[in-house]
């Protein structure tokens, strides 16, 4: 993976492949960087040296979606529901609106 320290980017906070049920998501590395709270998507694209690109998560173009408090880690359900974990103790499941396609229509839940 790809990843470059600017823009007070510090420490990544490891993430999983997805396997869950937003069809458009699968395969891709979620992970996000402590020091910025931002969420990244690690998609494979023959471009970078990796093979895969850092790609952040953002509300529309230049707009990155934070979480609420550093994240110190994801977790999975046995569905393939991820979920990101916060330092101030909240936890936040990935969804989308439609269940497939339509990614982080409303966000985290």
């Amino acid at each position: 993976m790809d990843y470059r320290h600017q823009n007070s980017r510090c420490s990544i906070t490891g993430g999983y492949r997805d396997r869950g049920p937003i069809a458009a998501f699968v395969g891709m590395i979620v992970y996000a960087d402590y020091c910025i709270s931002e969420i990244f998507f690690g998609k494979p694209d023959g471009v970078a040296v990796s093979g895969w690109s850092a790609t952040p998560w953002e509300s529309s173009p230049g707009t990155p979606v934070t979480t609420a408090g550093n994240p110190i880690g994801f977790g999975e359900d046995l569905l393939g529901n991820l979920y990101v974990a916060s330092q101030g103790g909240a936890v936040y499941r990935f969804s989308s609106a439609s269940g497939a396609d339509a990614l982080f229509a409303n966000g985290f839940e």
